[in-house]
């Protein structure tokens, strides 16, 4: 069973519907923030291929490379929960325009994920974030509903996005560390 298929097994039946930041920070004492160990001890709990490198907290499923963390204080009930994915294909940047109204119509008529073109030199990459303030003290099963929906509906861009823009190419292999 892939890894979707495990978040889809875990979803309701109708869901409300590499390069990336470093979206965890250390507090002050250079620890994790409560937050950021619950995504750990989720992104465990559902067997995901993750790794979890300093305040960086990285996942693969399919074909997107996903960074979560948390955005704000080391208090408790500061953390805001943020999920981006990175299409594992780019296009060239001629296509600039055709990229822009993607990302555009997908915002249009969604609320999760916002979805963004980043620009290099040479590529349009396709970024899907998610960020969402669950309160203080957030449960286990909300923090797991989250990542679930969040990866489930960035996978879902990055499909449509492979028929948006069938010439587009892989952006690398897998980062160091993934599946040696």
């Amino acid at each position: 069973m892939s890894q979707l298929d495990r978040l889809r097994a875990g979803m309701p039946a109708t869901p409300e519907t590499a390069r990336g930041p470093r979206v965890s920070h250390p507090d002050a004492r250079g620890r994790r923030s409560d937050g950021d160990e619950l995504i750990i001890e989720v992104l465990a709990k559902l067997g995901a291929d993750h790794v979890a490198d300093g305040d960086e907290i990285s996942g693969i499923w399919e074909n997107g490379l996903f960074f979560f963390g948390t955005l704000g204080g080391a208090q408790a009930g500061e953390d805001v929960f943020h999920i981006r994915g990175v299409w594992e294909r780019a296009v060239h940047v001629d296509e600039l325009s055709k990229g822009l109204m993607f990302a555009n119509d997908w915002n249009a008529e969604h609320v999760w994920p916002k979805v963004f073109v980043q620009q290099d030199e040479t590529d349009l990459l396709f970024h899907g974030e998610t960020t969402a303030d669950l309160g203080a003290d957030p449960s286990f099963e909300l923090v797991e509903k989250l990542i679930t929906t969040a990866v489930s509906a960035a996978l879902e861009v990055f499909h449509v996005a492979e028929r948006a823009f069938p010439n587009a190419h892989l952006i690398a292999e897998s980062p160091p560390g993934w599946r040696d």
